[in-house]
């Protein structure tokens, strides 16, 4: 029976167990160890990670954690396995207000870690007495995250997206509304549609950190249906915050 992580990584209420900052930096020490442990060399256990709590503990286990700033999910799943990277780390409400936040954990080949490692993940955090654990940082103390590598690898997601829906032009003369749910997608879905040759019509995108999926997204369709009416498009869809 898992403790910490559900169907879809580790959830909860932030500042709460199991998303507190303690709890929270036991995890990233506990998967930088995973990745490589204290004794090897840290530059071969690059992670993405954007939240100061795991790299905290990421840094105490001498991984090398760098922030990619808000994308989706797939987005990283592409940016884990074609940077070498040795994990993901998202950071997501899914399709959650933003206090029910969670923490995702991908491997180097882009995919959810297994049930064996996150069973093994969550003894380390759970199960280990307090004194085999060094003094993890506080988050106040943290350095800033290294400054990402990532940049010419989201342009070769892009290009990822446009190739695998048919390419330039694949989607001419179609009227589309993209509801982004202020989440993860607001900078990449208007882009490619555009670039696939879409009229596109945007909500949803203007990201705050406290607005996402908040009546809007996949769970709240209402305006997304009347701005598909009102405008007439001949599509409209709808994103959830990752």
């Amino acid at each position: 029976m898992k403790r910490l992580f559900g169907t879809d990584g580790v959830r909860g209420l932030a500042g709460e167990f199991p998303l507190d900052g303690e709890t929270v930096r036991r995890l990233g020490y506990a998967l930088g160890e995973m990745l490589g442990g204290p004794q090897r060399d840290g530059a071969a256990s690059r992670v993405l990670i954007v939240d100061a709590s795991l790299s905290g503990g990421l840094k105490a286990a001498r991984a090398h954690p760098c922030s990619i700033g808000v994308v989706s999910t797939p987005a990283l799943a592409y940016l884990t396995r074609e940077g070498g990277f040795a994990a993901g780390v998202m950071i997501s409400a899914s399709h959650n207000p933003y206090r029910d936040n969670g923490i995702k954990i991908l491997g180097p080949d882009g995919m959810k870690m297994p049930d064996s490692k996150e069973l093994t993940l969550e003894r380390m955090v759970l199960d280990r007495p307090a004194h085999d654990i060094p003094e993890l940082p506080p988050r106040e103390a943290v350095a800033p995250l290294l400054e990402s590598p990532a940049d010419g690898l989201l342009d070769g997601y892009r290009r990822h997206l446009v190739a695998a829906c048919g390419g330039v032009g694949a989607l001419a003369g179609l009227s589309v509304v993209l509801d982004c749910a202020h989440g993860g997608a607001s900078g990449i879905a208007p882009r490619i549609f555009e670039s696939i040759g879409a009229r596109v019509r945007s909500i949803g995108c203007e990201p705050t950190g406290r607005n996402i999926n908040e009546r809007c997204g996949a769970l709240h369709l209402e305006r997304l249906c009347e701005e598909v009416l009102r405008t007439g498009a001949d599509i409209g869809l709808a994103f959830d915050g990752d």
